[in-house]
C-alpha cells in the first residue's frame, strides 16, 4: 500500500511539472506574438505622408493655441492608446521643424489610434490613423514679432519607425484688429477655445460646433435689466479664408427672463441683423451652434478662427472678436491620396 501512495504522488508531481512546462511555454508564445506583452512591437511601414494642411492659429502672451496631427499608417496600433494625458512611449513627437519657433513651447501627446475604412480599394491595403494633439504656448523668452510662426515639419516614432509628416502650421499673434473673446468688452469669457471636430458624415456634408457665449451688457453700456442700450452682430467672417460658415443660429432659453422652450434662431448670413439688447442678455448666456465647411479641396486638414463682427447702439463703427478657433479634419479624403504601400 505504502508504494501504491507513492507511485501516485510521483504521478502527480510529474503531471503537476509538466503542466507548468505547458502553461509556460504558451505564455511565452502568447507575448512573443503580440498578446498582451509589453515587447510587442507589430512591423510599421514608412508611408509617405501627403502635405495636406493649412492650419492658422492664435499664440500671444495671454493665449495659447492647439492643433492635431493625423499619421497613417498600415498597422493597428489602437492597442497602444493610453487614454491619458501623459507620455506615450510607443508612439510620440521626436521633432518639430519650423521658422522663428525658438520661443515657443510646442508639446504633442498621442491622442488616438483608429481603424479608418473608408477610401480603401482592397482589404490588403488598409491604413490606420493615429492622432497626435499639440499644444503651442509661449515661452518666457517670447516676444512679439512681425513675422508670422511656421511649423513646416513634424517627425513621430511610431514603435521602431521614424515617420515625418509635411505640416503648413501659421502661428499668428492676432487676427488684424480684432480681440480675442476673453477680452471683448461685450462678452464675459474667460478663455480663447480651440474646437476640433471630424467632418460629419451628414447628408450636407457640414460639419456642427456648439459655442456657449456670456454677455457682458456693460459693454454696449447697459447698466441693468431695463436698459435699452444693445450691440447689434452685424456679420461673421473666417480670419484667413480657410473655411466657410454655412449657417449660424443662437439658442434661446427665455424671454426677458421667463424661461421657454428652447428655440434656434438661424441668422441670415447674407444680411446679418441680430441685437443683443440688454433686455434678452441681462438675464443669460446663449449657446450658439454653427456649421462650417472647408474651402477648396487640397486640404483635408485645416484651422482657422472664425470672427464675429458687431456694432454699439446703432453705430456705423464696426467692432470684430475672434470668438474661437475652428479646426476640421476629413480623414477619408486624406486616406484616399495614400499610396498603397
Amino acid at each position: 500500500m505504502v508504494k501504491v501512495h507513492k507511485f501516485f504522488r510521483y504521478v502527480l508531481v510529474t503531471l503537476s511539472i509538466a503542466l507548468f512546462a505547458i502553461l509556460s511555454v504558451s505564455c511565452v508564445k502568447k507575448n512573443s506574438n503580440g498578446g498582451n506583452g509589453d515587447d510587442y512591437n507589430p512591423p510599421v511601414s514608412i508611408i509617405e505622408q501627403p502635405k495636406s494642411s493649412n492650419l492658422n492659429i492664435y499664440v500671444n502672451k495671454s493665449s495659447n493655441g492647439a492643433f492635431s496631427v493625423p499619421v497613417i499608417v498600415d498597422t493597428d496600433l489602437s492597442m497602444f492608446n493610453t487614454n491619458t494625458a501623459k507620455s506615450n512611449d510607443k508612439l510620440y513627437v521626436t521633432n518639430v521643424i519650423g521658422e522663428n519657433i525658438d520661443d515657443l513651447l510646442i508639446v504633442g501627446l498621442q491622442y488616438s489610434c483608429f481603424t479608418a475604412d473608408t477610401g480603401i480599394v482592397d482589404a490588403t491595403h488598409r491604413n490606420f490613423v493615429c492622432v497626435f494633439n499639440f499644444e503651442v504656448s509661449p515661452k518666457t523668452t517670447w516676444i512679439s514679432k512681425g513675422a508670422i510662426r511656421k511649423i513646416t515639419k513634424i517627425t513621430f516614432k511610431i514603435l521602431d519607425s521614424a515617420i515625418s509628416v509635411p505640416v503648413a502650421v501659421n502661428i499668428f499673434e492676432k487676427a488684424d484688429n480684432s480681440k480675442f473673446i476673453d477680452e471683448c468688452p461685450i462678452l464675459n469669457n474667460t478663455q480663447y477655445l480651440t474646437l476640433s471636430e471630424r467632418v460629419a458624415e451628414h447628408i450636407d456634408g457640414k460639419s456642427c460646433f456648439n459655442l456657449a457665449l456670456n454677455w457682458n451688457i456693460q459693454g454696449w453700456g447697459g447698466n441693468d435689466r431695463e436698459d435699452d442700450d444693445y450691440a447689434t452682430i452685424v456679420g461673421f467672417r473666417f480670419a484667413n479664408l480657410a473655411l466657410q460658415l454655412e449657417t449660424f443660429a443662437i439658442i434661446v432659453d427665455n424671454d426677458e427672463g421667463i424661461p421657454i422652450e428652447e428655440t434656434s434662431v438661424p441668422l441670415n448670413l447674407d444680411n446679418v441683423n441680430y441685437d443683443l439688447t440688454s433686455r434678452k442678455c441681462y438675464w443669460s448666456s446663449n449657446f450658439v451652434e454653427f456649421k462650417v465647411t472647408i474651402v477648396g479641396s487640397g486640404n483635408q486638414i485645416v484651422s482657422d478662427s472664425l470672427i464675429m463682427q458687431y456694432t454699439l447702439n446703432g453705430g456705423t463703427e464696426m467692432y470684430e472678436v475672434n470668438l474661437a478657433t475652428i479646426q476640421l479634419y476629413d480623414y477619408d479624403t486624406l486616406l484616399s491620396r495614400i499610396t498603397k504601400v
